[in-house]
């Protein structure tokens, strides 16, 4: 038994020892435990700092692009619209050129025969070349080709999808 009660007396004087330690430590280690979390703490809030800093940058960028983005569909705006001036100027041009270019029927006469019939009589100026076809259009709308062979034809019902003989 005398066994039992040392074991007990070194047991009560360890946790005794601990006790005593651990008062004379204690404000120590809390401390340690409040500068470890303020550097915690700190660290977090640089990395705060340093993302909001981030998200100004990023805000500024952000205007900037939407500027640079306005100023470019401006740009593209223009350039549309230069470019269908442009593209008008150049169908006005080649329609005038193409006119300047086909033959044209000198001295035409026109016969009605019936109510939907008409007989075409021309002669040409003279070209380089004997003209293959003449197409029809009323109203700047094309109706039809005649071929007229011996510069005459009869037209009936034109179609812009036909060829005439």
């Amino acid at each position: 038994m005398c066994q039992f009660w040392d074991s007990a007396s070194q047991l009560f004087q360890s946790w005794w020892r601990g006790v005593k330690i651990r008062r004379i430590f204690r404000l120590r280690l809390l401390e340690r435990r409040v500068h470890r979390c303020e550097a915690i703490i700190r660290e977090k809030s640089d990395r705060v700092l340093s993302l909001e800093n981030r998200l100004s940058d990023m805000k500024h960028d952000l205007e900037r692009v939407k500027g640079a983005n306005k100023q470019q569909s401006l740009w593209i705006a223009e350039m549309r619209e230069s470019i269908s001036e442009l593209a008008e100027t150049c169908n006005k041009r080649e329609k005038y050129i193409l006119n300047k270019l086909l033959p044209v029927p000198a001295q035409m006469q026109y016969i009605r025969k019936s109510e939907n019939e008409i007989l075409l009589q021309w002669r040409n100026f003279p070209c380089l070349e004997e003209p293959r076809g003449y197409l029809v259009t009323v109203d700047d709308r094309p109706c039809g080709i005649i071929k007229g062979l011996q510069k005459r034809a009869r037209v009936t019902d034109l179609d812009g999808n036909k060829e005439s003989v």
